[in-house]
C-alpha cells in the first residue's frame, strides 16, 4: 500500500508547490491592483462616498476550487482505487493496469458514489456537531449533545 501510494503523495507534493507558487503570484499582482484601486478612489473622492462592493478576484476563487478538487476529489478517488485493486491484485498487476484502475476511479459512478459519501459521512457529522438546538433545560441540553455525539461517532466509524 505505501509502494502505491509514494506516486500520488509526490503528486500532492508537486500540486501544493505548485499552487503555493500561483497564489504567490496572484499576492503580487493583487497587492499592485488594489494599490492602483485605492489611488484611484482617493483621486475620485470628491464625489459623494458609497461603499462600492469589492470585486472577486476570479484568480484567487480558481486557485481555490483547483486545491478543492486536487486535494478532496481527484487524489483520495486516485488513492481509494488503486488502494483497492492492490488489495486485490497485488502491486503487480495493479501496476499492470493502472490507467483502466484510474479510469474507473474517474468514472461517474465512481464520483458520484464518493460525494453522496464525503455528504453523509462529513458534512453530516459536521452539522451534527456545530448546529445546536437550543432548549431551555440543561439536562435536556445535554442528553442532545450526547445523542449528537454518539450519532457523529457512528457515522465516523461507518465510513471510515
Amino acid at each position: 500500500m505505501i509502494l502505491i501510494s509514494l506516486p500520488l503523495i509526490a503528486l500532492a507534493i508537486l500540486v501544493a508547490y505548485l499552487l503555493a507558487k500561483w497564489q504567490n503570484h496572484l499576492a503580487a499582482s493583487l497587492d499592485n491592483s488594489a494599490n492602483e484601486l485605492s489611488r484611484s478612489l482617493a483621486e475620485t473622492a470628491s464625489g459623494p462616498r458609497t461603499a462600492a462592493a469589492r470585486p472577486i478576484h476570479w484568480k484567487a476563487a480558481m486557485i481555490s476550487t483547483v486545491r478543492y478538487l486536487a486535494f478532496g476529489l481527484v487524489l483520495p478517488l486516485a488513492a481509494i482505487h488503486l488502494w483497492l485493486a492492490t488489495a486485490h491484485e497485488g502491486l503487480g498487476g495493479a501496476l499492470r493496469k493502472i490507467r483502466s484502475h484510474l479510469a474507473r476511479a474517474f468514472a461517474p459512478q465512481s464520483v458520484l458514489i464518493y460525494i453522496a459519501g464525503f455528504l453523509i459521512f462529513g458534512v453530516a457529522p459536521y452539522f451534527l456537531l456545530f448546529r445546536t438546538t437550543q432548549t431551555k433545560h440543561a439536562w435536556i441540553e445535554l442528553f442532545l449533545l450526547v445523542g449528537r455525539l454518539a450519532v457523529v461517532f457512528a457515522l465516523t466509524l461507518l465510513g471510515g
